[in-house]
């Protein structure tokens, strides 16, 4: 009888913890749910915080959470792991989860790039964010964020140790880093003592820099329009009239009423935004607006009743720069010219591209705005290659028989040309053969790894500004990695499991109340 009662309660117990798992279990999903969506955790008012109200919230359909909330007095301790403590715990957990997959994957891969840059945040503070760039084994190229943290210096070589210091805590290794790419910037970017040239010094080692080619192109961009004076007035205006009607809302109103008759028409737009295509969206929107934006203008100049007259004289400027023939001129004409420009950029954003699509694309460009025809076909050029083209490759890819390595091109090349218009068709391809051509795989392998852009790191700060705002400006560098690999890294996220996670919860406190 008494081993009986023993049974029983040790069957109570076990059913009670795999229930208070299956609870933990949810409350972990919250906080996944709102790392995800970017949301805030708390409030001022713990209880009003949107992961108690959540809880609340799944409570009322789930009677799991609501016989947890409700016997809280007779657990020991009374745990509801509830608490900002367990809250930030389940986001540093996550975080660590998605990380870790993430570098599980890039340490299967034969070679990786990295890409950093950095920005403020809302406290002032140098974010420093590092991807890396690989590919799997289908030839996908990857970009992961490693690490976003505040370095210590901005100099080269402060840099550029703090980049190694984040590849040896990630467990990378380092003799398999080929590449590296950053914006313009001189500490980036110099040739002596920016950290391209710092990182191949402490390597011992040639390491490829690819200057951002995003930036390249918006830099180019920027200084054409900055060489013509007239281009660079019409510029001016286009300010001018964001100013005007975005710092007061009684102008912004008299706007919005000339563009009820208008479908098609846009809000003004800044030029000086940090945007790649912010100049290209100004002169749109003010040729989709612009009799809209005149008409506006107009009404202010004769309206004596609600506007004073320094407002309505400087409305008064702005319709006669907007009526001149210059600024009517450049305007169509860069509004033309920037829609190809903004194009090419808009492409160079692209988390898959690959140096070879990106070279075809900006000579494509270049063809349309020098109207003129070309025939070169870069991917056939990559294919048609010499025997000593096929050495210069083995050396850099590490392929042992480069003469191998060129009968598999010559073998291939063909049937390539013909059956792939793009590099990621080729890489297909090549996959599908792979056991075939394993030394044509590598080489591909490689290619592919290198990066174009830094386009990512933009990406993630663009999250940045939404996690780390005004209101969370006190948040620190592990729980904002954390809540920030949730929301770029949502495929990762979304593939962890509940158990998973629950197991790594046990594992991180002995004794766990459950």
């Amino acid at each position: 009888m008494l081993d009986s009662n023993i049974r029983q309660h040790e069957q109570s117990k076990i059913q009670v913890a795999k229930s208070n798992q299956n609870v933990v279990k949810i409350l972990i999903n919250c906080a996944r749910y709102l790392s995800r969506q970017d949301l805030a955790f708390r409030r001022n008012k713990e209880e009003d915080g949107n992961y108690i109200q959540l809880v609340h919230l799944m409570s009322k359909y789930n009677p799991l959470i609501q016989h947890w909330l409700a016997d809280k007095a007779d657990r020991p301790y009374q745990v509801t792991y509830m608490s900002k403590d367990s809250q930030n715990e389940f986001i540093n957990l996550i975080g660590e989860a998605v990380l870790g997959k993430s570098l599980s994957e890039a340490k299967k891969a034969r070679h990786y790039s990295l890409m950093a840059d950095s920005t403020p945040d809302s406290n002032r503070q140098e974010m420093f964010s590092v991807f890396i760039r690989y590919v799997d084994e289908n030839l996908i190229p990857k970009e992961r964020l490693i690490s976003i943290k505040e370095p210590t210096a901005k100099t080269g070589d402060a840099l550029s140790n703090h980049i190694l210091g984040v590849i040896n805590e990630s467990g990378l290794d380092p003799h398999r880093l080929i590449s590296q790419s950053y914006d313009c910037a001189k500490n980036m970017s110099g040739c002596f003592q920016g950290v391209q040239a710092q990182i191949t010094k402490k390597l011992g080692r040639e390491i490829i820099y690819v200057p951002c080619t995003a930036h390249r192109s918006n830099t180019s961009l920027k200084i054409a329009c900055e060489a013509s004076l007239d281009v660079k007035c019409v510029v001016d205006v286009l300010q001018m009239i964001y100013n005007y009607f975005t710092c007061s809302t009684k102008r912004y109103n008299v706007l919005k009423e000339k563009y009820a008759s208008n479908s098609f028409a846009l809000i003004p737009k800044t030029t000086g935004a940090t945007r790649w295509n912010s100049k290209y969206e100004s002169f749109k929107a003010v040729y989709e607006s612009y009799g809209e934006i005149l008409q506006a203008l107009d009404h202010i100049t004769n309206d004596d009743e609600h506007f004073d007259s320094d407002t309505r004289t400087e409305s008064r400027t702005i319709t006669k720069n907007m009526k001149s023939f210059n600024f009517i001129t450049y305007s169509v004409f860069v509004k033309n010219l920037m829609s190809t420009t903004n194009a090419l950029t808009c492409d160079f954003q692209e988390e898959k591209l690959d140096l070879v699509t990106a070279t075809k694309t900006l000579q494509k460009t270049i063809i349309l705005l020098q109207s003129e025809r070309n025939d070169d076909d870069n991917l056939n050029r990559i294919l048609d290659i010499s025997g000593n083209d096929a050495i210069v490759i083995s050396e850099m890819v590490g392929v042992n028989d480069p003469q191998l390595l060129f009968k598999e091109i010559k073998l291939f090349a063909l049937d390539i040309n013909e059956q792939c218009d793009t590099i990621s068709k080729a890489a297909q391809f090549i996959v599908e053969r792979k056991e075939v051509i394993p030394r044509l795989y590598q080489a591909y392998s490689f290619l592919l790894t290198l990066p174009v852009t830094v386009a990512s790191n933009a990406r993630g700060f663009s999250k940045l500004k939404i996690i780390k705002n005004r209101l969370r400006s006190r948040i620190d560098d592990d729980r904002l990695q954390s809540l920030l690999l949730c929301p770029i890294e949502t495929d990762l996220l979304d593939e962890l499991t509940d158990e998973e996670l629950i197991e790594r919860w046990l594992k991180n406190k002995c004794g766990r109340r459950i």
